[in-house]
């Protein structure tokens, strides 16, 4: 999910602001307030009429990669030009030391695979040998405000270095000049663009579809391998007790505090400051989430055709965690929490050991069970969303295993309950495919022994909107979309005569397919007597033959 701000819109002398996923063209990476997000401004909309999938997929992708390939060529340019203060800056970091700067052609970057969807990485070399990369944050359309990318910077470089200095295999960082002597101004505008050095690292990324499918050998040698280092980074001390992201002191005297968590989608707020926290326990953090994300979904921001479901859900998470005693216990300690466990964001080398770990930005101190939960791609599948299933899956299985055998029992404990962190990383996000059961059942006990909804999305509704029909906010929703109790009682009741068609028609045609099958049946055992008669094979050779 990108981040929600608010930018301004694409078409000139408009003075709308644009907020929301659709606002912000996922294709183009054009921004359009909601007056001129039409079919006449922005082609990608026309996009959603064609009837050939094929058509809409292959047009899709044709746009995608030509604005991906105008970002990144802009990316380069921009370092191209600004090559030889770049060069100083890196002189500044070693001074005894010449160092050279690649800047590959689009193609070459790309063949690379030097980029992702939010940095671009050009490689440095001094003349000793020594490695390091120059990571330089992405840029389009909708530019993200300073203060957010700054915060960002100085919080993962505070990250990596943090790390590094407990041996963890991460790279060394360093913040850019404009960073190093103004730290404590946060608005300060990044350079042209924003950037950070660190060290090379070697290895090859890894994929979560890629870890859940291994043969069983290598998924426990790769469990192994992870546990160790969950291990390591849990061996970390840290002097808070609080949830959020580290930060440099602003006394540069190389201490670390604890700022706010810094993240995208709808954990953040419109205007400055933009991010949330510190916190003094997980029910805290995460009713703040929820409240952030349901003050969107006031504000269009989110799904706009299904708004009155997306808040009415949103709600009902916030039920179940406000009821949630195991949210509520404040950190004795706290721990590192990758923001972007994908399995990209290991490095593995050729005899299958972790040899590095990156992409630290959005990661967060946090308590010791939500930090060694299981990342949410290795247990995610179909049915973990779609059918709400909070089952062991096998790679977790493998890590529960590993951490037994290395002496970490109460880290495998981590795995077994880490469902609920999976379940609320979902927050901001909404489906009427997914099966609701999945996010009340990881609340255990303290889930509210009267909150059983029914399974029917549309009875859903009308569930939940007697049952907070006493929230000022619900009150506003229904009335800024000219909704009420009674046209969703209504709606219901056409729905079910809907359904009740459906299923009328599914058993009309399983009684068609029944009496076809008994009639094709009944001309083949006529066809068998006719074979037996004129064979004179008697009809129990025949049914042997038949099993």
């Amino acid at each position: 999910m990108p981040e929600l701000f608010e930018y301004p819109c694409h078409e000139p002398g408009c003075l709308s602001p644009a907020l929301g996923w659709t606002d912000k063209c996922e294709l183009c990476y054009a921004v359009w307030c909601s007056n001129h997000n039409t079919k006449e401004n922005h082609p990608c909309i026309a996009l959603y009429d064609l009837d050939d999938l094929q058509e809409y997929h292959d047009r899709s992708v044709d746009i995608k990669l030509t604005a991906r390939k105008n970002k990144i060529t802009r990316v380069i340019q921009q370092v191209a030009t600004n090559k030889e203060i770049l060069l100083s800056d890196l002189k500044s970091l070693r001074p005894d030391h010449q160092p050279s700067l690649t800047i590959p052609d689009y193609e070459s970057l790309e063949e690379s695979d030097w980029f992702g969807g939010f940095n671009v990485h050009f490689l440095v070399i001094f003349e000793d040998g020594v490695k390091w990369v120059l990571r330089v944050r992405q840029s389009d359309q909708a530019p993200i405000p300073n203060e957010v990318i700054n915060d960002i910077l100085l919080s993962e470089v505070s990250t990596l270095n943090y790390l590094s200095k407990h041996n963890i295999p991460v790279p060394k960082a360093w913040l850019p000049r404009y960073l190093r002597e103004n730290e404590e101004d946060i608005h300060r505008p990044p350079f042209p663009f924003a950037y950070f050095f660190c060290e090379f690292l070697t290895g090859k990324p890894v994929h979560a579809h890629e870890l859940t499918s291994l043969p069983e050998k290598k998924m426990i040698d790769f469990a192994n391998e992870f546990c160790k280092l969950q291990i390591a980074i849990s061996n970390i001390p840290l002097p808070f007790k609080k949830i959020g992201s580290l930060l440099p002191e602003r006394t540069k005297s190389g201490e670390l505090r604890l700022g706010p968590i810094f993240n995208r989608g709808t954990f953040m707020k419109v205007s400055s400051p933009y991010f949330f926290g510190p916190f003094k326990t997980n029910k805290e953090r995460y009713l703040a989430h929820i409240d952030a994300t349901l003050e969107y979904i006031t504000k269009g921001a989110l799904l706009k055709s299904r708004i009155i479901q997306d808040y009415l859900w949103h709600l009902e998470l916030r039920e179940l965690v406000e009821a949630s005693s195991i949210l509520d216990q404040p950190p004795e300690a706290v721990f590192f929490k990758h923001a972007d466990e994908r399995g990209d964001h290991l490095l593995m080398n050729d005899k299958g050991h972790i040899v590095g770990v990156l992409d630290w930005e959005w990661s967060y101190i946090t308590t010791k069970e939500e930090a060694f939960a299981a990342p949410f791609n290795f247990g995610k599948d179909t049915v973990f969303r779609r059918e709400g299933d909070n089952s062991i899956r096998p790679l977790e299985q493998h890590l529960i295993r590993a951490y037994e055998n290395l002496g970490r029992p109460d880290l495998g404990d981590c795995v077994k309950n880490g469902k609920l962190y999976s379940r609320l990383s979902m927050i901001g996000y909404y489906s009427g495919i997914w099966d609701k059961k999945g996010f009340r059942e990881v609340f255990g006990k303290d889930t509210p022994a009267d909150l059983q909804p029914p399974d029917k999305e549309y009875d859903r509704v009308v569930y939940f909107m007697k049952r907070y029909q006493s929230k000022i906010g619900l009150q506003k929703l229904l009335k800024q979309e000219n909704w009420t109790l009674e046209k969703a009682e209504e709606q219901a009741k056409r729905a079910k005569v809907e359904d009740g068609k459906e299923e009328e028609n599914e058993a009309r045609l399983r009684e068609e397919d029944r009496l076809k099958r008994e009639k094709k049946e009944e001309q083949y055992r006529l066809l068998m007597e006719e074979v037996d008669r004129i064979s004179g094979v008697n009809s129990d050779s025949v049914s042997d033959v038949d099993l």
